[in-house]
């Protein structure tokens, strides 16, 4: 996040930076702490808006996966905010991940 930003604005701004893609947050999905590293993760359901996949500095290959399947070299907590994402559609999931 940037000086003055709201997570939800990051959120935004990072998808459009990373993608190419313009997106509105439809909901939280999730908060997940990481006390090891003094860090907590914002997790937002979007919809895409407008713009179109494309490279960045920051990305390398961009593809849209199913939740059933999902690539191989995704670490283990992507895969549990999207298995919460995915199970609990109305629900905010609360973890700490390590």
């Amino acid at each position: 996040m940037e000086a003055g930003e709201a997570p939800w604005e990051a959120a935004i701004r990072e998808a459009r930076e990373e993608s190419g893609l313009e997106v509105g947050v439809v909901r939280l999905a999730g908060i997940y702490n990481k006390p090891k590293k003094s860090d907590v993760v914002f997790l937002f359901e979007c919809r895409k808006i407008g713009g179109e996949l494309r490279l960045s500095s920051e990305t390398a290959e961009l593809k849209y996966f199913s939740p059933g399947d999902l690539p191989a070299d995704i670490t283990n907590r992507q895969v549990e905010r999207i298995a919460d994402w995915a199970k609990k559609p109305k629900e905010v999931s609360l973890r700490n991940q390590i």
